[in-house]
């Protein structure tokens, strides 16, 4: 993560980051789900 960023340009950057992590745990949770099942 770059920590010299401005104000708005590192929480906009925060912002993407979490969407994308919250993103990759919900592929996660939904294949690990479908594995229980198959």
């Amino acid at each position: 993560m770059a920590g010299a960023t401005r104000g708005d340009e590192g929480e906009r950057d925060m912002g993407s980051g979490l969407s994308q992590l919250s993103e990759i745990l919900s592929d996660m949770s939904e294949r690990a789900r479908s594995e229980k099942l198959t």
